[in-house]
């Protein structure tokens, strides 16, 4: 069974029920089918016809009235009008979308890694892979429909969500043993996984069966993540674009790819155009965001994190990415306030962070908490050398940046585009590491 929070709401899939604040919400059977469909493709349109499929099946019906008659029912139970919807948008002629914010059930030990490769500076959507809507063209199909919630398994939940994603590829695979959307799905839970091998085969699979613009896509992720092939993810992601123009993490890829050649500027079109394809997405809002980061743009940082964070409060990203931007633009009050919510992150669920009476106390605890978990072994290297530096303590961020070029971290090439390292420009070995990891940039 799944459960989506959303403002009041906790909508339950199996069996189907609607909750506001734990009371029950009369909504009769179909129309809480229909907005359970909504709900697992949130942000991509529901055609008319693919509604159709799930709701009536081969059974006769006067669509064209039965289903704005659901959806108006929908939003009486939301409490919300057709002409202000904050949750179910209309979208002419194609179908219906939900735009709502579902809150995340990520866990504490999840949020406190990706916390620490956010603060080595990273664009986290296009390096970790993630699902957002695939606008397909043709019939709507059953393997189509098990794709559909494996995406948003892995979209939405936590790691522990993964083997229940794969179950929804497989069956997908099942009604259809090419479907390479699926089988691209199964590779980015792998390249998720650091199981790069699986990955390569299942995206190959996937390229080879359908030409499938997510293979493609994986396949740059690998050859960007992995082996530093900066030509071989370019050409992989030009593919993917080419099969599917509207890809919006393929765009955000392409902007990644473009920041690490050093064309910010076209780094933050091509970002642009993602963020267009996807408006109610907060992490390709949250990954515009870094980008103009990138390109000392502190301003429009600032600004897109900060909405990236009212689309998700939680979101740890946007709060890394607020809090340096505010460094840069001397924001003493904004730089405090995102140290003290990332604080409480590192600190779990029940903790309400630390008061840090200034940002060299943030910095201080900070470094603390990365050595403890580098000591632990996580690889947080370009994170820890992120810490230390904003102390002084130039050396040792030296040694470590070393270190992770040894390991070839997968974190490494953007981190070093990070401004939080400048003063280090003017050394050469710094200047040998930028150049041998972006080498082939």
């Amino acid at each position: 069974m799944s459960d989506y929070r959303f403002g009041p709401f906790i909508l339950s899939s199996e069996p189907h029920c609607l909750k506001r604040r734990g009371e029950k919400v009369d909504l009769r059977a179909q129309a809480l089918r229909l907005l359970v469909l909504l709900v697992e493709n949130r942000g991509r349109v529901v055609g008319h016809e693919e509604i159709r499929s799930a709701i009536w099946g081969e059974r006769q019906a006067d669509t064209a009235k039965a289903i704005p008659l659901l959806i108006r029912e929908i939003r009486e139970a939301l409490g919300e009008s057709a002409s202000d919807p904050a949750l179910v948008e209309t979208v002419p002629r194609e179908g219906y979308r939900f735009v709502g914010v579902l809150k995340n059930n990520k866990t504490p030990v999840l949020r406190r890694k990706q916390a620490a490769a956010v603060a080595a500076g990273l664009a986290v959507m296009v390096l970790a892979g993630v699902f957002l809507s695939s606008k397909n063209a043709g019939a709507y199909s059953k393997a189509d429909a098990y794709y559909q919630k494996g995406a948003h398994l892995v979209q939405n939940g936590a790691s522990g969500q993964w083997d229940d994603a794969r179950d929804y590829f497989q069956k997908a695979l099942k009604e259809n043993q090419n479907h390479g959307l699926s089988l691209a799905g199964l590779a980015e839970i792998a390249v998720k996984e650091g199981d790069f091998v699986t990955a390569e085969s299942l995206a190959g699979a996937a390229i080879e069966r359908s030409d499938e613009a997510r293979g493609h896509l994986v396949m740059a992720q690998i050859s960007a993540m992995r082996d530093w092939n900066w030509e071989k993810a370019f050409f992989h992601n030009e593919r993917a674009l080419k099969r599917n123009s509207k890809l919006a993490e393929a765009w955000a890829m392409k902007a990644m790819l473009l920041t690490l050649s050093g064309d910010n500027l076209g780094a933050i079109a091509a970002s642009e155009t993602a963020y267009k394809l996807e408006p109610v997405s907060a992490l390709i809002r949250i990954d515009h965001g870094w980008f103009h980061y990138y390109a000392r743009d502190y301003e429009n940082a600032m600004r897109l994190c900060s909405e990236a964070l009212k689309l998700d409060p939680e979101f740890t990203a946007a709060a890394y990415c607020r809090l340096k931007a505010a460094l840069y633009l001397h924001d003493t009050e904004q730089s405090l306030e995102a140290a003290q919510f990332i604080s409480a992150l590192w600190l779990k669920d029940s903790a309400d962070g630390n008061e840090f009476k200034s940002m060299q106390d943030f910095f201080h605890w900070h470094r603390d908490v990365l050595k403890k978990e580098l000591a632990n072994g996580a690889p947080y290297w370009e994170a820890l050398a992120a810490a230390q530096l904003q102390l002084g303590e130039y050396e040792e961020a030296m040694s470590l940046l070393r270190v992770a070029m040894r390991h070839k971290s997968q974190h490494l090439p953007l981190a070093l585009l990070d401004p939080v390292f400048d003063p280090l420009r003017d050394r050469t070995d710094f200047t040998d590491l930028v150049r041998q990891a972006l080498s082939s940039a």
